[in-house]
């Protein structure tokens, strides 16, 4: 009888199998070396992780320059959020160091007057600017900026807001000038002296009032009464008022309070 050679065959090939897969498992002596070459990977890919992530910031974050303080304001303090202190740093008179005065500004009041005034004191707009027009027992009168540059930068006007018929213009109670044309208040403001309730009916709708300082209001100097050219103010700034008026009282700086 012939030998079945292809069971032989089959034989051999499952015992090749079988040493191929003997030889391809770890040594028990190999299994140290394995595991500290597994140990080093994790170590570089976790290490590595960790850098870029310090290293680089986030794709979703656009990193930009420093463009000066905000435009707009959305600061408002935590106990009221309706109400906003500011600020003012007043120089009177010469001899005297500068004096504050606290103000509330509040938003409900005129919504509009409110955000162009906030607006207003966080682009330093008021740094300098002098108090050009002042009446005695009536009201102190500023807002055209020192330069003329940033004069024109902020010289655009308002929306008027509504009439509330509880607000008066009082003492201490601060206010946008206008014409008597609709929608024409810009940067100028004035702090009422007295009672003067007779603008109420004229659309001089209140922004806020003064709180603390009222004593330093009074002492803006009035000697100038309403002499200076306003259009010359506009147009050549402080260079005209310090010449031909040199004791304006001024604002030193006005400046946001957060309690």
């Amino acid at each position: 009888m012939r030998p079945r050679v292809e069971r032989k065959i089959v034989d051999l090939s499952n015992i090749e199998q079988q040493v191929a897969d003997d030889n391809s498992k770890p040594s028990n002596s190999d299994k140290p070396v394995l595991l500290g070459i597994l140990a080093v990977v994790f170590v570089i890919l976790v290490g590595g992780y960790l850098f870029s992530s310090k290293s680089s910031p986030p794709a979703s974050i656009s990193l930009k320059p420093y463009d000066g303080p905000p435009r707009t304001t959305d600061a408002t303090p935590t106990k009221n959020p309706d109400v906003q202190k500011v600020s003012f740093s007043i120089f009177t008179k010469t001899g005297t160091p500068p004096s504050e005065v606290v103000m509330e500004i509040h938003k409900s009041w005129s919504p509009n007057g409110a955000k162009q005034f906030l607006t207003l004191v966080q682009n330093r707009f008021f740094k300098d600017a002098k108090f050009f027009r002042v009446v005695p027992k009536f009201m102190a009168q500023f807002g055209i900026a020192a330069d003329p540059a940033v004069q024109e930068k902020f010289r655009v006007n308002i929306p008027d807001d509504p009439i509330k018929p509880e607000l008066h213009n009082t003492r201490g109670v601060i206010t946008f000038a206008q014409t008597s044309a609709p929608n024409t208040r810009s940067t100028q403001l004035f702090i009422n002296f007295g009672d003067n309730s007779f603008l109420d009916a004229q659309h001089f709708t209140p922004i806020g009032k003064v709180v603390s300082g009222m004593d330093v209001v009074d002492a803006i100097n009035d000697e100038y009464r309403e002499q200076p050219d306003q259009g010359k103010i506009q147009s050549e700034g402080n260079k005209y008022l310090d010449q031909e008026f040199p004791r304006l009282s001024y604002i030193v700086q006005a400046n946001m309070v957060y309690d």
